[in-house]
């Protein structure tokens, strides 16, 4: 009996969920996980290598490598194949970092995506993530990859 699917850890949901090409060659639809779309972004957008990726994902880094197997073949295949992709579904959590309040020490778990950081207990603005460093250098608050 095969082990449930661990939730893969994501930034953010993706805002663009669907590509297709101008001409649909073929009326299929190849669907995009969440989790790929997150695999690819990390591994050729912000050229994380796939330890790196594991850990932020908080999954193996064999299955990084699986994930992103998948996903190169699924979006080489709509680019050549003229198939639309959807980006949706998979076991996914928006990851989370914890931030500290350097004022009143007060600390609370803030969504990757979430921008308000202050503190709610006192109102600090003072307040910082106290996650390892390589969160705080590949957090979407902190990394602006520019297209």
């Amino acid at each position: 009996m095969a082990r449930p699917t661990k939730p893969r850890r994501v930034r953010h949901l993706p805002t663009v969920t669907e590509f297709r090409p101008s001409k649909r060659v073929r009326q299929s639809i190849l669907q995009l996980g969440i989790d790929e779309w997150e695999a690819l972004y990390l591994k050729d957008v912000a050229k994380l290598t796939q330890e790196e990726c594991a850990k932020m994902m908080g999954v193996s880094r064999q299955t990084v490598q699986m994930i992103l197997e998948s996903a190169h073949y699924k979006v080489a295949l709509a680019i050549t194949g003229g198939y639309t992709l959807q980006i949706s579904g998979g076991e996914v959590v928006l990851h989370h970092c914890l931030f500290e309040c350097k004022d009143c020490g007060h600390t609370r778990e803030v969504a990757a995506n979430e921008k308000d950081t202050t503190c709610p207990k006192c109102h600090s603005a003072n307040t910082h993530c106290v996650i390892d460093d390589f969160c705080k250098l590949h957090c979407q608050r902190h990394v602006d990859i520019e297209a």
